[in-house]
């Protein structure tokens, strides 16, 4: 599953925020939050640092 390997971070918003925070200067300059919604599917609530924009979960 992608967000596990590609998303860097995963959880709540609250967390994902606070870990953008930590590492602040490693993102540009007009980030303002690090927080992401998971797409493709009801996560309920979960965000990730990195917006995937392709298919999380792939078939095989």
């Amino acid at each position: 599953m992608r967000y596990f390997s590609d998303g860097l971070v995963l959880g709540s918003q609250t967390f994902v925020d606070s870990i953008f925070s930590r590492y602040r200067s490693q993102f540009g300059h007009n980030r303002k939050s690090g927080a992401r919604p998971l797409r493709f599917g009801d996560w309920q609530g979960l965000c990730s640092l990195r917006d995937l924009r392709l298919l999380p979960v792939s078939k095989s």
